[in-house]
């Protein structure tokens, strides 16, 4: 019998409080058969006994709930109380902040206000001060002024014009307007003065020593960069008055005397130098600027002089002025590189350095910049450029020259063996290099441009004569029984004027080398090429006159041969006489003409020449009014004959093979279709007309009417045909 243990009331409570606690499990736990029933009473019993303590808890609990909750109303209560006293207390404390905000905003509105005027009270004192010391300066300026110490003077200014910085803002005042206004007379007199001691010391009746006058550049720059340009255009024109004065005289004017300018300059800078050394600052450059102002009284004398004797003077006393003017121009520029060298290399260097160094040439950068010369001037073309617009004469001479030159070469036949070109080419070539050496020796733009027209004239005059002298060489041709030396001379014509075409784009190049980019746009020699381009087709239309005229004694006797008796043969016929003395003229004419001039142009000629003995051969067929049964045969043969020895022209040539493939197949296609229009005539009349149009495809009217003479086909038979052939 199994013996049911007793659970104690912790272990109900666990087993009941569980989440997933099932009564029916419980219970079947409890009394799993019929004999553990009777532990039942007991259980009951435990049972109760347990939920009568939960009941006993419970009120327990609610009893504690309900003391607490009155505890905590009154715990809240308190709270409230004590929350608002402490608003209370806030905002007192609010009230008593804001009122010491506005006493502190009060206090520090004072503050301000006495630290303004402490500042006020300061700068007033301050500019008070300044306003004495400038008081002082000028008096100390009146009386340095009149013992001329410069040096003190420079000073003086410098302090006057850093402690007008300060009292800027009271120059409405009177008494301050009074100060600058005496202190603008005085340096309206100091400017005065400095300039007569300038001027004694130019003529040396002055009692100042070099030094005082170098004191007296540093008062100079002082008194501001306008004086500063003032003093030194002052120095040079009283430096120049004796070269004004000496070439304002008109026999001085004259062109014949330019050059003695420049030896006036030679002798008085060297002077200058002696007179005026230690006084100018080197920073200043004197020396260049007053060359470059002695170049602009002699540009000006000079313009004076061309516009009145220009015209008047003869060439070679022009270009010895220009000519000494360019060399003055390089002499100066090289001179003043090198006296200025050292000096202007310090400052390229500082100015291109990111941390200048602490010298000298770096303080005057800082403090000086408007008065120190960073670069020279540049002498090219300053007088010189005053003859560009009198180049014309000159001009005229070396058209003139060249013209001659060409002349007396165009009739040497001479060749030169290796380039095939006549000694004319390289005589020419020589000239020309002459002439543009010399233009650019003077170093002028714009006579570079003058000699460049010159060379288009002579290469188109040059270009002229050949034409000229193949026509003269092609008419004496026709009146004598020697072709050979009308057939070299052409080639030779065409080979120099192809060596021109090559080379003129290089001596465009070589022109632009000398001439400034500025200048590039003002030259063109390129579009010359143009001119030797017709010359070559001039030449190659001379061959084919020439074997026009060769051939037409020859065609015209094939013309006179009985076409209409011609019977046909069965075997293989041979070509007319008259073929085969056209094919050994032809023959002959290439032997002669073929190392003459380039490859090139040679096939080009061939194709021409090709084209030319076609169509020569097809009026010839044309001008036949009736043909015998053999005649076609005939005429078909003597086609091919032609056609076989114009491509056999082309064997010998060391080639590549497309060159002569497409020599060959044009050819080829010319005599096609002078061979079909021969099928044509060879048809009766009716197989004639249906295929026509088959056989001569770009038959024109003039065209048809001509074939229908040779067949003896009236035009009213056809009109079909004339309109299908118009309407093409």
């Amino acid at each position: 019998m199994n013996q049911q243990r007793e659970l104690s009331s912790y272990e109900l409570r666990e087993i009941f409080d569980r989440d997933n606690f099932d009564p029916i499990q419980y219970i079947n736990n409890r009394f799993p058969d019929e004999n553990s029933l009777c532990h039942l009473d007991n259980e009951i019993a435990m049972l109760k006994e347990e939920l009568q303590a939960m009941n006993e808890d419970l009120v327990q609990s609610i009893h504690n709930h309900a003391l607490t909750n009155t505890q905590l109303q009154n715990e809240i209560k308190v709270a409230h109380e004590t929350t608002k006293d402490v608003i209370q207390q806030i905002q007192i404390i609010k009230e008593k902040a804001e009122k010491s905000e506005e006493l502190v905003f009060d206090m520090c509105k004072d503050i301000k206000s006495l630290d303004t005027a402490k500042k006020n009270l300061t700068f007033s004192i301050t500019a008070l001060k300044k306003f004495i010391m400038m008081l002082n300066a000028v008096d100390k300026l009146r009386n340095s002024c009149i013992d001329k110490n410069y040096k003190e003077v420079a000073n003086l200014i410098s302090a006057f014009n850093e402690l007008s910085t300060y009292i800027q803002k009271y120059q409405n005042i009177p008494q301050i307007q009074e100060l600058y206004k005496e202190y603008d007379e005085i340096a309206y007199e100091l400017k005065q003065q400095l300039k007569e001691d300038f001027e004694a010391f130019n003529n040396q009746s002055t009692t100042l020593t070099a030094q005082a006058m170098n004191e007296a550049c540093m008062v100079v720059e002082n008194l501001g960069l306008n004086f500063y340009k003032e003093v030194i255009d002052f120095v040079c024109k009283l430096c120049l008055n004796s070269y004004v004065s000496a070439f304002s005289k008109p026999e001085n004017q004259t062109l014949d005397q330019h050059e003695r300018r420049f030896a006036w300059l030679t002798r008085n800078i060297m002077e200058f130098d002696k007179k005026w050394e230690g006084v100018f600052p080197e920073y200043w450059t004197i020396s260049c600027k007053l060359i470059h102002e002695f170049c602009s009284q002699t540009f000006v004398g000079c313009v004076d002089a061309l516009q009145k004797y220009a015209r008047n003077t003869d060439v070679k006393i022009f270009m010895l002025a220009l000519s000494s003017t360019v060399a003055f121009e390089q002499k100066i520029s090289k001179d003043m590189e090198r006296k200025y060298r050292k000096y202007i290399n310090e400052i390229n260097s500082l100015q291109d350095a990111q941390n200048q160094e602490s010298n000298s040439i770096a303080e005057l950068l800082k403090t000086k910049k408007d008065f120190v010369q960073t670069r020279l001037p540049n002498f090219k073309g300053v007088i010189s450029k005053a003859f560009e617009q009198y180049l014309q004469p000159y001009s005229d001479i070396k058209k003139q020259d060249i013209t001659s030159c060409i002349n007396k070469a165009i009739y040497d036949d001479s060749i030169e063996e290796n380039l095939k070109v006549f000694k004319s080419y390289l005589d020419l070539q020589g000239f020309i290099n002459s002439f543009i050496k010399e233009a650019e020796s003077y170093g002028m733009n714009q006579l570079i441009i003058e000699m460049s027209r010159v060379v288009k004239h002579g290469l188109r005059f040059y270009a002229e004569r050949l034409t000229q002298r193949m026509e003269q060489e092609y008419n004496n041709t026709i009146k004598s029984r020697d072709h050979e030396q009308f057939q070299i001379f052409v080639g030779c014509t065409i080979n120099t004027s192809e060596c021109w075409k090559e080379n003129i784009i290089g001596l465009e190049d070589t022109i632009k080398s000398k001439l400034d980019v500025a200048y590039h746009d003002n030259l063109d020699i390129q579009n010359e090429s143009n001119i030797f381009s017709d010359v070559i087709n001039r030449g190659i239309e001379f061959y084919l006159q020439y074997i026009e005229w060769g051939t037409d004694s020859n065609f015209n006797s094939l013309t006179k041969l009985n076409w209409q008796q011609m019977q046909a043969i069965d075997n293989a016929c041979d070509s007319n006489d008259c073929i085969k003395e056209i094919k050994n003229f032809i023959l002959h004419h290439i032997n002669t003409i073929r190392t003459q001039f380039s490859e090139v142009y040679l096939f080009f000629y061939l194709k021409k020449l090709a084209l030319q003995i076609n169509q020569k051969f097809l009026n010839t067929v044309y001008k036949l009014k009736s043909l015998g049964e053999g005649a076609v045969q005939q005429l078909m043969v003597d086609a091919t004959e032609l056609e076989t020895s114009l491509i056999d022209l082309a064997k010998s040539e060391e080639q590549q093979s497309k060159t002569i493939q497409n020599y060959v197949t044009n050819v080829k296609k010319s005599f096609n279709k002078t061979k079909n229009i021969l099928k044509l005539l060879n048809m009766g009349n009716q197989e004639f007309i249906d295929n026509f149009t088959n056989f001569f495809e770009d038959a024109t009217v003039i065209d048809l009417e001509k074939l229908l003479i040779v067949k003896g086909i009236k035009k009213t038979e056809v009109p079909q045909l004339f309109k299908v052939v118009g309407n093409k």
